[in-house]
């Protein structure tokens, strides 16, 4: 039976990113996505306009709805648009203590306008990092959530401070030739995935290796197995991606599509 997986995102009308990345990531690699909007984009391929939150209580709605009948292997959380929307998400994990509870860490896209402000962010660290088990931030947004301009080391100590046991700290922000992908137990390395740096920019390579990663660990893998086989699968997705508008490009995460 295919895992089912929870997962929190926002809807994004370009299907690059959000619940429509989630989903086909998630279906492509072998679980059963279970998606709850919590907010409404308007955005392109070029850059985000506005963020729109959904009500919370009918977000709790639909999770204790789903949770009636069924049992959830996994959670998977994206953007998250306000503090009210970050307490009621920590709210709903914390019972999720049994099941693999992965966090994208997604707080400002490349272009236009920022998912999180400050009391959204405070939330994030203060309640909602202490009940997840993995993160996936790249270095922009690991220095922000450790909220300090110290040292990258440091910055990983003070976010694990706040609870996740596991962080992947992706390099794509960065400027170097390869693309080094750093898991963390704790404040220890448990490996450095190297990839060769791709040439254009991607709209959802975040959300597809989140998703990816968080069905891996559904179906028993362990992390460095499952981070392994999101990135084989998110490398494909955006070697494969197309220019389906004027900015930046949308992965292909159809597996029919290319070998993983």
């Amino acid at each position: 039976m295919r895992p089912r997986i929870l997962c929190f995102a926002g809807l994004d009308p370009s299907g690059g990113a959000g619940l429509q990345a989630d989903i086909e990531s998630i279906s492509n690699c072998g679980g059963h996505a279970l998606p709850i909007a919590s907010c409404l984009t308007t955005q392109n391929s070029i850059e985000v306009v506005s963020i729109t939150a959904l009500n919370t209580d009918v977000l709790k709605q639909q999770v204790d709805t789903l949770l009636q009948d069924m049992d959830i292997s996994a959670c998977k959380i994206g953007v998250i648009p306000n503090r009210a929307t970050a307490d009621t998400i920590a709210d709903i994990v914390r019972d999720f203590s049994s099941i693999p509870v992965v966090f994208d860490p997604v707080l400002r896209p490349t272009q236009g306008h920022a998912f999180s402000d400050t009391a959204t962010l405070q939330a994030i660290q203060q309640r909602l990092l202490a009940a997840v088990n993995v993160i996936t931030p790249n270095h922009m947004e690991l220095a922000q959530l450790a909220n300090c301009d110290d040292s990258f080391q440091a910055q990983v100590s003070a976010v694990t401070a706040l609870g996740p046991e596991h962080i992947l700290v992706t390099g794509g922000d960065q400027d170097s030739q390869q693309v080094h992908n750093v898991l963390y137990r704790n404040t220890t390395v448990l490996r450095d995935f190297v990839w060769p740096r791709l040439a254009a920019v991607y709209h959802g390579s975040g959300c597809t290796l989140s998703s990816a990663l968080t069905c891996f660990l559904a179906l028993g893998d362990d992390i460095e197995t499952a981070c392994q086989r999101a990135q084989d699968y998110t490398y494909a997705s955006l070697k494969h991606a197309q220019a389906l508008g004027r900015g930046q490009l949308i992965p292909q995460r159809n597996k029919l599509q290319h070998t993983c």
